[in-house]
């Protein structure tokens, strides 16, 4: 409804007739098909802007946020976002949120650049979030602050196994002290990664639980932008 796209893919089919959509089954088909694919010489092409998410922000009314910014697919890109995160290659991570989301979005793709195997919730539930972390090892994740202030309340919280995790990081929204606190003594202040940012990818910081208990409340230090204190 905001924008008319080249093309879609979807399991879905949009009413009416819509030769810019692909579904299941027409991807099928051409799999299938004895057509001739040429794959010879096929450039490696990123798009730019990288994406354009529909966001409701406080409104509850969509608008398109164009992101002019390429997903990071390279060493330098990778960096920055392990820097952000804590996210190493070749993990095991966890994806508790929808991919519509900025937050889950990048974690999920760039993962995938980063070699991960990636384990995707159809639906957030705290209880379930701690099972599959211990069950499958999960090594990263990232969480909004209501989604670690559930898990903490859950009743098997301080029995399952977390010992797997590596580096989880939240984003999304101001995090209650008592949360970081309580995840910080469950896991470790190395493990856990705070960015604040926005959908229109302005600029953002970063900061580890280590260098948050020198400096609790900080968002920490800007990533890609500078930063000017106008007020208390």
């Amino acid at each position: 409804g905001l924008v008319t796209p080249k093309l879609i893919v979807a399991d879905w089919t949009l009413p009416g007739e819509h030769p810019w959509q692909l579904t299941n089954v027409d991807i099928r088909k051409l799999y299938e098909s004895d057509a001739a694919v040429e794959d010879d010489g096929v450039p490696f092409v990123t798009a730019s802007p990288g994406r354009a998410m529909a966001t409701g922000g406080t409104t509850g009314k969509p608008k398109l946020v164009v992101q002019n910014v390429t997903m990071a697919y390279n060493d330098l890109g990778l960096q920055g976002w392990s820097a952000m995160s804590g996210q190493e290659a070749n993990l095991r991570q966890l994806v508790p949120g929808s991919i519509y989301h900025t937050l889950y979005n990048s974690s999920l793709y760039i993962g995938l650049f980063m070699g991960h195997t990636i384990y995707l919730m159809m639906k957030f539930n705290p209880d379930l979030a701690l099972e599959l972390i211990g069950k499958y090892q999960i090594q990263c994740g990232g969480f909004v602050p209501t989604m670690l202030d559930r898990m903490m309340l859950a009743p098997n919280f301080h029995t399952v196994d977390l010992s797997s995790l590596t580096a989880i990081f939240h984003a999304g929204g101001a995090c209650a002290p008592i949360i970081k606190k309580t995840w910080i003594e469950r896991i470790g202040a190395e493990k856990i990664y705070e960015f604040y940012a926005m959908t229109e990818m302005i600029g953002s910081t970063t900061i580890r639980g280590d260098e948050w208990l020198l400096h609790e409340g900080s968002v920490g230090k800007p990533v890609g932008c500078s930063i000017r204190i106008c007020s208390e």
